[in-house]
């Protein structure tokens, strides 16, 4: 086996995944009720208010420590649960939440149903109904009643699954996002490793692995998406979500055995092939079956587990001998697979409640595997993949902050309540400024609108704020209050000061009351910032490239069409300048892309020296190069272009220390006029002066009148 530095960090991520395992198990939701279950002969077909006499009335109620699987259950495949709804007091909309249940549910207080999951007195024509969790609204006068629930199943589990407890309605999808938000993260990931390594995959020839790798590592993604609660908030359809879970979930040992049978030959790749038709037989039959409406899809499940265990195993006793001889990729790929392949193993337990865990996430699994294969794909682009996985280290901690911030504000709000209702017009103009400011899109906006609304804002205070990076001289007369936020490079940049000066005799505001609103201001500031930081950073990204430092075709099309309006509204020339490099596939061919890479960001440069600042220098793609020339005639963007010929004709290239020759580049040149009053009808006009220049011998310059 061959080791390198390159494989050590695998290893690493395997014990960051182990700690993160250990710490995977929370049962303390168990005991935040006292449980009681009934598995008598009473009607579980009706609804008639009566049979709760009877339940009330009924001596073999029983102590369970959670709503779920009683232990003599039987042959019944309905139970009665109940407990008495604690205080309330705390909570203003008052709800309780479920995980899932297993399968369908109604939900009585008092004997009046106030929810219910699926029909269970239909179940004959259907029992699944999805996985989702379920917030169940209570009335504040619920507490001391008692709650009864009616659960059915035909499935091999009965009864709640996961965390179940009290919450306020409100604050219920903060807590569902905080709840499965970084498996979202690794989830995008995921799915942004398997674009790249299909492009890959299609970029090498005989990378047939790549392309089962891309898919295993989708498959996860959307297996975490489909199952991860947060996703119910925007797409509410719980039997389509349980689909894609099943359809991402079936499909892995399809992609692990092809992956494998790749790897090798003879017997072992007949063993893997047949592994993927049993698999392939099985997605089709439960498909068909599902649609046919012979059986219900949660049925599939604990049929497959057993299924996609057995042949896991098959796959580790098959693959055993020769991973060992396997390059430092693939070992490393291996390792992963066997990581994903304990947790899979351990949620297949737990789900099959053979194992008393409550919930396996299997984002860290998801996530050492999409590591393990980005490493591989981007082997020899290791610096491509420090930045993404800095982006997305980063994106977390600007979540965590954010989520942070905004518990400590809520927090400060209930603290203060009875002060702040003197500043109830300070906070609702600071809550009107900050929606303005969000709108800002670069910091210099945001600096501009501080400064034109602080007096404002401030009102009945005076107030300045200075935007400039020096500091201004303490003074006791006036509070110096410095407004920094953290930029997307993790460092606390200053973004200016405010001024605030004491108030008058006439002006009547606490000095508590300015500290609580200059605190506000403040937070409110720093997190607005850290968002339009983000934006800026992120809009800088998409406009450039990055190959060459010049704006991309993006950037382009939007320039081309403000600078028109621009020269038609003031009728002013403009002249449009498209260069090409010629020979370059021919170049590329001989001297290597690494070379003509070099030419490409050489071209750029130069372009950027030689043209003026308010120039727009763009790469269209490939070899290609467009210049916007406000201000410019059609004889004068000529004589530019003729310069830049020159200029480029007369270097010679040398790379890595070596002569390699020298380069020539066309150039059509198009100016604004009747009949190019349009970006299209303009880049077209200069794509026919190129292709001109192209025609009559290149390494000239051609222009169209």
């Amino acid at each position: 086996m061959r080791v390198n530095l390159f494989a050590t960090i695998p290893l690493l991520l395997t014990l960051l995944l182990l700690s993160e395992l250990a710490v995977a198990v929370d049962t303390n939701y168990k005991n935040q009720f006292e449980w009681q279950y009934f598995c008598g002969d009473i009607d579980a077909d009706s609804d008639d208010p009566s049979i709760f006499n009877n339940l009330l009335l009924a001596q073999s109620w029983r102590a369970i420590d959670y709503p779920a699987n009683p232990i003599d259950r039987g042959e019944n495949y309905t139970v009665w649960f109940k407990t008495t709804v604690p205080d309330l007091s705390q909570f203003r909309i008052p709800a309780l939440f479920i995980y899932s249940i297993d399968l369908m549910a109604d939900v009585y207080l008092d004997g009046e149903k106030i929810y219910q999951h699926g029909d269970i007195l239909n179940r004959d024509i259907k029992t699944f109904y999805g996985w989702p969790w379920h917030g169940i609204d209570l009335p504040k006068d619920a507490a001391g009643k008692t709650l009864f629930f009616r659960v059915f199943s035909n499935y091999n589990a009965l009864g709640f699954w996961g965390p179940v407890g009290l919450v306020d309605k409100k604050t219920l999808p903060l807590n569902i996002i905080k709840l499965g938000y970084k498996e979202l993260v690794v989830a995008l990931f995921s799915i942004f490793v398997a674009l790249l390594t299909f492009a890959f995959a299609i970029i090498q020839h005989r990378a047939k692995h790549l392309l089962y790798l891309s898919a295993f590592s989708l498959a996860s993604a959307l297996m975490l998406i489909s199952e991860n609660p947060a996703t119910q908030l925007v797409f509410n359809e719980p039997l389509v979500r349980t689909y894609l879970l099943a359809l991402s979930y079936f499909s892995l040992p399809i992609w692990l055995a092809l992956l494998l049978s790749s790897w090798t030959e003879g017997g072992r790749q007949r063993i893997f092939n047949l592994l993927v038709v049993i698999h392939v037989s099985y997605i089709l039959l439960i498909m068909i079956l599902c649609f046919l409406g012979v059986m219900e899809l949660a049925i599939a499940f604990p049929i497959f587990d057993g299924l996609f265990a057995i042949s896991l195993l098959a796959m580790l006793a098959v693959n055993f001998n020769t991973s060992l001889t396997y390059n430092s990729d693939r070992f490393w790929l291996i390792v992963s697979f066997c990581i994903y392949a304990v947790f899979l193993l351990i949620d297949m337990l737990v789900a099959n409640d053979v194992v008393d865990w409550s919930m396996i996430d299997m984002s860290p699994a998801a996530l050492v595997f999409s590591v393990v294969l980005l490493l591989i794909s981007l082997k020899h682009f290791s610096h491509v993949h420090q930045s993404v996985y800095d982006l997305n280290h980063n994106l977390e901690l600007k979540i965590a902050d954010r989520t942070a911030e905004l518990h400590d504000y809520i927090e400060a709000e209930k603290k203060h309540s009875a002060e702040l209702k003197i500043i109830n017009e300070m906070g609702t103009r600071l809550e009107s400024f900050i929606n303005m400011l969000q709108s800002c899109r670069t910091i210099n906006q945001a600096k501009e609108a501080l400064n034109n609304h602080v007096m404002a804002l401030f009102s009945p205070l005076k107030c300045h704020f200075i935007s400039s990076d020096k500091h201004y001289l303490i003074d006791a007369n006036k509070r110096i209050v410095n407004i920094e936020y953290l930029s997307t490079s993790q460092i606390h940049e200053h973004f200016g000061q405010l001024i605030i000066e004491k108030p008058t005799d006439d002006v009547c505001v606490d000095d508590r009351i300015i500290d609580v609103f200059v605190t506000r201001v403040e937070q409110s500031l720093r997190s607005t910032l850290i968002t339009i930081c983000l934006r800026e950073e992120l809009e800088r990204f998409s406009f450039e490239d990055s190959l060459t430092g010049l704006k991309n075709r993006r950037y382009f099309d939007e320039a081309l069409h403000r600078e028109i309006q621009l020269a038609m509204r003031n009728q002013s020339p403009l002249s449009l300048m498209m260069i090409d490099i010629d020979h370059f596939k021919l170049f590329n061919d001989t001297h290597g892309h690494e070379a003509g890479d070099f030419v490409l960001k050489r071209l750029g440069a130069e372009m950027l020296r030689f043209f003026r600042k308010t120039d727009v220098c763009c790469r269209l793609g490939g070899e290609e190069f467009v210049a916007v020339l406000p201000d410019m005639s059609i004889t004068e963007a000529t004589e530019k272009a003729e310069g830049l010929r020159k200029i480029v004709a007369s270097e010679n290239i040398r790379f890595k220390d070596k002569n390699i020759g020298g380069l020539t580049i066309s150039i059509g040149v198009s100016h604004l006029s009747t009949g190019t009053e349009t970006a299209d009808k303009l880049l077209s006009v200069a794509d026919q002066a190129l292709y001109d220049a192209k025609s009559s011998g290149r390494d000239k310059v051609e222009y169209i009148q």
